[in-house]
């Protein structure tokens, strides 16, 4: 379910949220909506968390429930890992993805996923990361600009 939220005239929060997340290619592909203050956007929260028990080794895999989906494509382990972004059933490119470490919320790496929506990002230590992105497109609903979907995959690394 979408969440909405406007930004009024001088607002600095969509220009910082445009920064930090990458966003001003997304937003240049279409000239026609507004790229400045005031503008509003309808966001939606795509999580999973991957959860594993036992000694086998952790599979994460495609569930298509989500619009976007993140998914583990390696180990829990400390390291480089590589992560897909999936659009539907394919593969969602040029949208940047950050690592947050949980014992001090700092992002770690960040990167942007290629064409076949992959990304590699350093997980340094045991810990719980959130891996996240934003996509961003136009609205259908003609009350709002932006529908932004928030893909992310919480996971806790091992050593």
């Amino acid at each position: 379910m979408p969440f909405d939220i406007v930004f009024n005239a001088g607002d600095a929060r969509w220009a910082d949220y445009i920064a930090l997340d990458g966003l001003a290619e997304q937003l240049a592909a279409h000239p026609e909506l507004p790229q400045v203050t005031p503008v509003s956007e309808r966001y939606v929260r795509s999580v999973k968390s991957l959860i594993v028990g036992g000694p086998m080794a952790p599979a994460d895999r495609l569930t298509g429930r989500l619009p976007y989906e993140l998914v583990l494509e390696g180990t829990l382990t400390p390291g480089t890992q590589t992560f897909r972004l999936y659009e539907d059933n394919g593969y969602k490119s040029g949208i940047l993805i950050k690592a947050f470490r949980h014992s001090d919320r700092a992002v770690v790496d960040q990167a942007i996923t290629d064409r076949e929506g992959q990304v590699t990002l350093n997980l340094p230590t045991a810990d719980r990361y959130l891996i996240s992105g934003v996509v961003i497109a136009p609205d259908s609903d003609p009350n709002f600009d932006w529908l932004s979907h928030w893909p992310a995959l919480t996971l806790e690394i091992s050593d």
